[in-house]
């Protein structure tokens, strides 16, 4: 293998029974590659790729858990390895959504404490400890019974050996009375018949999608009131925040019981929609099968035929519809499993069917439910 490993190796676990890890390690080119084994799938513009046999483990067992690395995906120069498929997404998806260390104000504060030399360095944010009983009476005693983050760290210089540990409490933040914001109120002209939680793209902060009882939905800020309205032709069925232009800009991706809208931040349509459907939608969902954000839209229509629409509200072959000999008990879910896309479809007699990306039938279960022992009393006198 002529791949030549860099100086920087890093693990992470990526649950919090510290069960699964993914290693990052460095190469000295960002034109270096692994060599690949058969395993091959793109997920949100990543590469996941099989690992063929190589000394990754032997250059580095003093440094990796003692675990198998399979399964690997290259960003720059550096490699992420992960013993499923399933592990690297996560990563891929916490990163998408900046949803990392690396992106928490929390964290680069108490990293810029520590030794910036070390090298090697160890960071916790709910350190095991403080989990153990047996040592929670010498953290009560010494005071660090609410520890938020800890790091040891390990340093070589001179043929000299230092050892560090840097501790943060939480911080309750207290506000004084000049400090609380006065509770707002706001009014709006008719009843609210429901709402959805959004997600504000710029602030990362929530918001409100509310329906009035005359189909008008209105975008809610805790802070601002209400931001925009717009009228749509019946109640909501589902809402979807999606990147249309892959511009990582948001919209509202909203269906009701016969039209499919897509709304701007700012409370327009995006051209071409609303489009008016000859179905009548009872759920959608939302599909991007690679990450690619080349958006599927799967329907299930009134009478469960299931549609799959394409990017732009229109049918797909083969999906248009596509009539199942039994009737779904609830919507379509999406899943991707071993590289390939699945619609899992429940009935009504309670079996289960996975159904391929081209609409047949693939694979067929009971899904055992365990029977309900009814006991009926009878006593006379009583209706």
């Amino acid at each position: 293998m002529a791949t030549n490993f860099g100086n920087e190796v890093a693990i992470f676990s990526i649950n919090q029974d510290q069960s699964k890890y993914i290693a990052i390690i460095a190469l000295e080119d960002e034109l270096a590659s692994l060599d690949s084994g058969t395993y091959e799938e793109v997920y949100s513009g990543y590469e996941i790729r099989s690992l063929q046999k190589h000394p990754l483990e032997q250059a580095f067992r003093h440094l990796i858990p003692a675990k198998s690395f399979e399964y690997f995906t290259q960003q720059e120069n550096f490699i992420f390895l992960a013993n499923e498929p399933a592990e690297l997404k996560l990563m891929i998806d916490a990163i998408e959504a900046d949803d990392t260390w690396g992106k928490s104000i929390a964290f680069q504060k108490f990293y810029q404490r520590g030794l910036q030399e070390s090298n090697v360095s160890i960071f916790f944010r709910e350190p095991v400890l403080s989990e153990n009983e047996k040592w929670k009476p010498l953290l009560d005693s010494l005071g660090l019974s609410s520890l938020g983050w800890v790091s040891i760290q390990f340093s070589a210089l001179d043929n000299h050996f230092y050892t560090s540990a840097n501790l943060a409490s939480k911080t309750k933040e207290v506000k004084s009375t000049d400090q609380i914001k006065s509770r707002l109120s706001y009014r709006l002209p008719n009843f609210i018949d429901r709402g959805f939680a959004v997600r504000n793209q710029i602030t990362g902060g929530s918001e409100v999608v509310l329906q009035d009882s005359t189909f008008k939905i209105h975008l809610f800020n805790p802070a601002n009131g209400i931001l925009w309205q717009s009228q749509l032709d019946g109640m909501i069925q589902d809402i979807k925040q999606i990147d249309y232009y892959k511009n990582n800009k948001l919209q509202y991706l909203i269906s009701t019981q016969s039209s499919l809208y897509l709304i701007d931040r700012l409370g327009r349509d995006v051209e071409g929609f609303p489009k008016k459907l000859s179905m009548l939608v009872n759920s959608m969902e939302l599909v991007d099968y690679d990450k690619s954000r080349n958006y599927r839209y799967l329907v299930q229509s009134s009478n469960s035929d299931v549609y799959i629409l394409d990017k732009d509200g229109k049918p797909l072959e083969g999906w248009s519809p596509n009539h199942f000999l039994f009737s779904i008990k609830d919507k379509p879910k999406h899943y991707r499993i071993g590289g390939k896309d699945y619609f899992l479809m429940l009935s009504v007699e309670g079996f289960i069917y996975l159904v391929n990306r081209k609409g047949d039938v693939e694979k067929k279960y009971l899904l055992p439910i365990n029977p309900i022992r009814v006991i009926t009393y009878w006593k006379w006198g009583l209706i």
